[in-house]
């Protein structure tokens, strides 16, 4: 999703009025030591990342999804879900609080709008095992958050 996202808003025609930065981070599984490192060590000032945007298992055989979120996105969060509603990009939208297990989390302890989208370990059985593989992407749900993604980005960029 990253690199798809990345593609498409470098496109000229598609490009928004503001920055986009897209980030990879590793050592999430062993601590958000990557992400951690990023927070404390900046490339530009922290206070300038209107919000981070987070994936995390966003293509299992599952067509609904779960965001975590924390109360510095709440007007963010509904512009997410009116664009959602309006659209019907994806059929199960699930709320959550925010919580320590990727790397959105660093930028929340920093007090940065952030937001993860996740699909249920629960949802999908095959988690962490072998059978974790290409066979098993869901890519119409996929296609629907890179979609509404868009529209989100785009709605800032009026």
């Amino acid at each position: 999703m990253l690199l798809n996202l990345a593609e498409y808003f470098l496109a000229e025609k598609q490009r928004p009025d503001y920055s986009l930065v897209f980030m990879a981070f590793a050592a999430e599984e062993a601590g958000l030591k990557g992400s951690d490192y990023y927070v404390n060590n900046p490339l530009f000032p922290m206070d300038q990342i209107h919000s981070v945007v987070n994936f995390d298992m966003i293509a299992d055989l599952c067509d609904s999804i779960t965001m975590q979120s924390n109360k510095e996105v709440s007007k963010e969060l509904e512009i997410l879900l009116k664009i959602n509603k309006e659209k019907k990009y994806i059929k199960g939208f699930y709320l959550e609080e925010i919580t320590p297990d990727s790397d959105h989390y660093s930028f929340h302890k920093k007090g940065i709008p952030a937001f993860l989208f996740i699909m249920k370990e629960e949802i999908f059985k095959d988690y962490h095992t072998p059978r974790d593989n290409a066979v098993n992407v869901y890519y119409e749900t996929y296609k629907n958050l890179f979609l509404l993604l868009r529209d989100y980005v785009n709605y800032h960029n009026v």
